[in-house]
């Protein structure tokens, strides 16, 4: 049963109308990565998915992440990375990005390694992360 974290549909959405181009990086095969998406009716948000089975090296390493900044055409100054595992923190931060640790997960983890966190998708609204959000 996949349900998608609270906020998540509020967030995606208003990221496209504010004209954020979003990637998906997931240690997680494609095929099930596809499928939970399409399932969620999320597949429309993200212009490139990277999974686990498509590239040579996996997270902590950056290279995922660097694959899809090269796939969106984004230097990694210009990315916001939203983690909710220490390994995937480490991989966003070695990629360059701004890293933002999500702690709303079934699963808590550490993110002390992230540049902030956050508990739930609302708190980024407040935060100065260079989006110009759409009025609600």
């Amino acid at each position: 049963q996949l349900i998608p974290m609270p906020g998540i549909y509020e967030l995606l959405e208003n990221l496209k109308k504010a004209g954020i181009r979003m990637a998906l990086v997931s240690s997680t095969s494609q095929r099930l990565i596809i499928r939970a998406l399409e399932r969620m009716n999320l597949t429309d948000y993200f212009e490139v998915v990277i999974c686990g089975d498509t590239v040579k090296e996996h997270k902590p390493s950056p290279v995922p992440y660097h694959t899809a900044m090269g796939l969106l055409k984004a230097a990694p100054e210009e990315c916001i990375v939203i983690e909710d595992s220490e390994v995937g923190i480490r991989a966003g931060k070695a990629s360059g990005a701004y890293v933002i640790g999500y702690r709303g997960s079934e699963l808590s983890q550490n993110t002390a390694l992230a540049d902030v966190s956050i508990d739930s998708y609302d708190e980024l609204y407040n935060m100065d992360l260079g989006i110009t959000w759409a009025a609600a």
